[in-house]
């Protein structure tokens, strides 16, 4: 103790300030990815067709999507499921959509498809055509999607489906294509780095948020709590409406390599940071202890990395450095072993690497998006209509 009390003695208040914040960021960096780590704690089920399974309607929107229903819709009407149909809402795209629509029905008596009209004076969201045709769903478990993301296999909507045992919202996962480069690998990062974060919280029976292209509900609770809001808005009806229905419902996870979908890419890091701006504009709106979940997370990494920088920089003793070494390989070592278990069960773990200099960047780049939204709020997310 003697020791100890010179060792301190010895020390500056800037450099005893620098081994409390290092020691302190530790810590709760610990909380989290400990808590993180649940995400993959359970085994993944054998999925098997049951005698008792429930009825399931797919809803997807097209506008003049034409590669998408030759290539695509097919892939959602060919699902391994025994009792299922995929409503199709064609949003202003045109008499030609209805064509294409009307030669899959006579391939697929699974398919029906309704038709919105373009009007010339408003506009309106996606939620619009999503309660069309959530309200014409013949079954009380719906499942919607998007254009932009398939499934991988033909095993996806089973597994989605398994998700509603016992729950009314359910929650997938869905990464982003798979090409080569850092850079993809980093935008997939990012997707899964922000998609883990909901997806536990979700489990942790606390939902904020799901996904618009891979989430599900039943009828019932979408009726009971009257719908989308926010109608005005051209996004929430993933993370708004989870909110909405959030304490009235159980919630299903599913993480699982079968029920991954794919999102297209349009392009590189200018891309994905136009689309996170976009995607992220309702933050503002979500309850205060997600926003400050999220923030602690950011600042105690940030902290802890630059505590420890600022240790080796400051610091004359060995022994000190090996302690803040010490620290770092403890962090990396829980964050290697966490991580690598999440990203087996979201089909994720090629991109290991690229999510390991993710997470060193992660909280400069979401303050960078933070301002950006801050200063120059996206304009597309409200509807224009003409004059």
């Amino acid at each position: 103790m003697v020791e100890i009390s010179d060792f301190i003695i010895k020390l500056t208040l800037f450099q005893i300030v620098i081994l409390a914040v290092l020691t302190v960021a530790f810590v709760i960096q610990l909380v989290y990815l400990l808590y993180y780590g649940g995400l993959a704690a359970k085994k993944g089920e054998v999925l098997r067709h049951t005698r008792e399974c429930e009825g399931v309607t797919i809803v997807v929107i097209v506008g003049e999507d034409y590669d998408y229903i030759e290539n695509g819709l097919p892939m959602l009407l060919e699902q391994d499921y025994p009792l299922f149909e995929v409503v199709v809402v064609n949003d202003c795209g045109g008499f030609d959509v209805d064509l294409e629509l009307n030669k899959l029905t006579r391939v697929y008596d699974n398919l029906r498809f309704t038709t919105i009209k373009r009007d010339e004076l408003f506009n309106h969201s996606r939620k619009t055509p999503l309660n069309i045709g959530i309200k014409a769903a013949k079954y009380d478990h719906i499942i919607i999607t998007h254009t932009n993301a398939l499934p991988t296999n033909e095993r996806w909507l089973e597994s989605m489906a398994r998700g509603f045992t016992g729950a009314d919202l359910v929650i997938g996962y869905t990464g982003l294509d798979v090409k080569k480069g850092i850079v993809n690998a980093l935008l997939r990062s990012s997707r899964m780095a922000s998609s883990v974060r909901y997806l536990r919280a979700a489990q942790a029976t606390k939902p904020y948020k799901g996904i618009y292209n891979n989430i599900g509900f039943t009828k019932g609770i979408y009726m009971q709590v009257k719908g989308y809001s926010h109608l005005r808005m051209t996004l929430g009806e993933d993370d708004l409406f989870v909110q909405k229905i959030a304490g009235n419902c159980g919630t299903g996870v599913v993480v699982n390599p079968r029920a991954t979908l794919r999102q297209s890419t349009c392009g590189g890091i200018g891309w994905w940071f136009a689309e996170q701006r976009y995607r992220t504009s309702s933050f503002r709106l979500y309850p205060m202890a997600v926003r400050l979940r999220t923030f602690f997370d950011l600042a105690s990494r940030a902290l802890f990395f630059l505590s420890a920088v600022a240790a080796v920089l400051f610091f004359s003793d060995y022994y000190l450095w090996g302690g803040v070494v010490l620290l770092l390989i403890i962090r990396e070592l829980v964050f290697i072993i966490t991580s690598r278990r999440i990203a087996k069960r979201l089909c994720e773990i090629k991109i290991m690497w690229g999510y390991f200099i993710y997470d060193k960047i992660a909280p400069l780049s979401e303050a960078i998006l933070c301002i950006s939204r801050r200063l120059s709020p996206p304009r597309m997310i409200w509807i224009q209509n003409q004059k």
